[in-house]
């Protein structure tokens, strides 16, 4: 078995020459042997003698004839240029602490969905943080990041490919403002005056409910 190539990226069809021989070494030229990839998989069409590859991977090919021993080829699929790009948080959590080193996953995939593990990549953080190596991150104020991953070599269609987690950090517990009156403020009222008493509550990850004395308070 002899291939008109050994090394293949993931699409590509590869093309088989069989030769045959009977015991004592003589060719025979009318020998119609067929074509065996192995490892099987169902992304990959063997027809004649010839097979599409859209799965990365080592594979053996061999040339296959009733009675008679096969010598087969090595073949290596290669994946094809990006075309997906998945980004993750690790670990998953609603909320993160300060100080907390969080990480970004990055899976790149071919059209095929061939994983490219070496795909070039760059990760940048919005608002900055302090960055640990290529994927990690560390802050050390409560906020909202978004880190953006962007494959920088080449891919599929020339497209653009990005992608965005977000992190809330949230080490502190709500802020509580009063807003008016204002502290020491003088207030002249009748005995059966009525005071309002305003103020703001943020936080990063959101308020969930307001308690005046107790009391839910109602707020916009």
């Amino acid at each position: 078995t002899t291939l008109d190539g050994v090394h293949i990226t993931a699409g590509e069809t590869v093309s088989a020459e069989c030769v045959t021989f009977d015991a004592y070494g003589n060719r025979i030229d009318d020998a119609n042997p067929g074509l065996r990839i192995e490892p099987s998989d169902p992304g990959n069409t063997v027809d004649g003698l010839s097979a599409e590859m859209t799965r990365a991977g080592i594979y053996e090919a061999s040339c296959e004839l009733e009675g008679a021993a096969s010598q087969p080829a090595a073949l290596e699929v290669v994946p094809a240029l990006p075309a997906n790009l998945i980004a993750g948080r690790v670990p998953e959590q609603a909320v993160y602490g300060i100080g907390q080193v969080v990480e970004v996953s990055t899976v790149v995939t071919d059209r095929y969905e061939n994983v490219i593990a070496a795909a070039p990549m760059n990760l940048t953080s919005e608002p900055a943080g302090s960055q640990l190596g290529r994927n990690r991150f560390r802050y050390l104020r409560d906020g909202i990041y978004n880190v953006s991953a962007r494959v920088t070599g080449p891919t599929e269609g020339d497209v653009l490919l990005e992608a965005t987690v977000q992190f809330i950090v949230n080490g502190d517990g709500p802020t509580i403002v009063c807003d008016g009156p204002s502290d020491g403020a003088m207030i002249d009222l009748p005995g059966s005056g009525r005071v309002t008493f305003s103020g703001t509550v943020g936080d990063v990850s959101g308020i969930e409910t307001v308690r005046v004395n107790g009391a839910v308070a109602e707020v916009d």
